[in-house]
């Protein structure tokens, strides 16, 4: 497991524990790695609220097999893949009753590797308290799957408790587009198909990207993004702004942006501070800061996964590499989700990922380096043509570029359907064989 080993200081692997009474050991398949890991880690000492102790295990962005049960667990059986939901509270307080357990009356409802008590899933397995924290995935595999337990299901809550204001004529401004930004893009498009979507990002690379995903209009941050929103909107402002930074320039376009009666929803950790007087934010604009968001909604964002209304641009990195993947995040150079996938065991054997490798044409990937990259599956599994065609410019942060191979994520039974289909994730990055990333 990835325990954080003292602040200010990059977390080591450390060793893995057993079940008990009600308990459930899941093996994972896929840990996110989230922002908000970086908050704790840079953190001076405890953050306010923090319940847990040196050393303690990362990762609450987690999906993976059931292992063994505890004693007295019914409804799973070993290798059932399962999503963990994120947040833990008690289970008996009202909101947690209701499937609210990240507004738990009584506990801070943080869950595994966020200060709640519980260690993460950065390791092979995960200690889970409660069978009722997993949600089976079927036929999604859980590598893939795992960023939708918090990216996923975070920016359907924050979408769906606005719904009310989207529609025909309405907009939706998205502010920061990375891989939460473009979730939250896509609910926006699940929830209300008839919303206008506007990206703003300072990353032309991730705005390129958020076009891809459904938005309308990709824009550039600065006073110039905010001057074509009010154009758009007739100098009224957008109906919902999701700020999925949370910095002081972002919230002062956010409040620039929002219009009299709208929503204005910070989902972002950035630590800024809004500007409020009398007439900022707009009249009567709502503005909410909300968490996660509630079991039966993650159930929801699962079943939209399952229907391939969603997707996810997703880097892929073994456990010994866990700390390049932070930089890379720390260093805004992951343009989707990073994924940190511990084990391959119960691999599905409709997953393809490598199929139709050709040696990459850069120095940067010699010496055993490979590039991933397919011309797309077939109704049998492989890779359609065999090797990727055209030449590979040596950078896997684009879907189209080197280091990138479509995932099919499948059961044995709906393998061929599955390849066909090309479900929910369109692109997935993998790293495991590359030599160190420079830059």
């Amino acid at each position: 497991m990835l325990q954080l080993v003292g602040w200010q200081q990059p977390p080591e692997l450390r060793e893995v524990p057993e079940p008990g009474p009600g308990q459930v050991l899941v093996k994972v398949g896929g840990a996110g790695a989230c922002h908000s890991d970086l908050h704790i880690m840079e953190a001076p000492g405890p953050p306010p609220g923090f319940a847990t102790q040196l050393p303690f295990t990362l990762g609450h962005e987690n999906a993976g097999w059931v292992e063994r049960l505890g004693p007295g667990v019914t409804g799973f059986e070993p290798k059932d893949p399962v999503m963990v939901y994120g947040p833990w509270g008690c289970g008996i307080c009202a909101n947690c009753r209701e499937g609210r357990e990240n507004y738990c009356q009584k506990i801070s409802g943080q869950g595994g590797g966020l200060g709640g008590g519980y260690d993460g899933g950065m390791a092979e397995y995960l200690l889970v308290p409660a069978a009722r924290f997993l949600i089976p995935l079927g036929i999604l595999d859980p590598r893939q799957a795992a960023p939708l337990s918090d990216a996923g299901l975070t920016g359907y809550h924050a979408v769906k408790r606005s719904a009310h204001l989207l529609g025909a004529g309405s907009t939706a401004v998205v502010i920061g587009v990375g891989g939460l930004g473009q979730m939250a893009i896509q609910m926006v498009r699940a929830l209300s198909a008839a919303t206008t979507v506007v990206a703003v990002d300072t990353d032309p690379g991730k705005l390129e990207t958020a076009k891809r995903m459904g938005a309308d209009e990709a824009l550039l941050s600065g006073e110039e993004a905010v001057t074509r929103i009010k154009d758009m909107t007739g100098q009224q402002g957008a109906q919902l702004v999701l700020d999925m930074v949370g910095i002081d320039p972002t919230l002062r376009m956010a409040a620039q942006v929002a219009r009299m009666l709208g929503h204005l929803t910070i989902v972002g950790l950035g630590g800024g501070a809004l500007p409020v007087n009398f007439s900022s934010p707009p009249h009567e604009c709502s503005v909410a800061s909300p968490y996660w968001g509630s079991l039966p909604e993650l159930m929801e964002v699962i079943t939209l996964a399952q229907q391939q209304k969603i997707k996810m641009l997703l880097e892929y990195f073994p456990l010994e590499h866990a700390n390049e993947a932070y930089q890379l995040l720390h260093d805004g150079k992951i343009q989707g989700r990073a994924v940190i996938t511990p084990t391959n065991e119960y691999r599905p054997q409709g997953d393809r990922a490598g199929a139709g490798r050709r040696n990459c044409r850069r120095k940067r990937h010699e010496g055993g380096g490979r590039c991933d990259r397919w011309t797309g599956p077939v109704a049998d599994g492989t890779a359609s043509g065999g090797p990727g065609s055209g030449a590979c410019d040596g950078d896997g942060r684009q879907a189209d570029e080197c280091g990138l191979s479509v995932l099919a994520m499948t059961e044995n039974a709906f393998r061929p359907v599955a390849a066909a289909l090309r479900p929910y994730l369109i692109v997935a990055a993998d790293v495991r064989g590359r030599s160190p990333r420079r830059g």
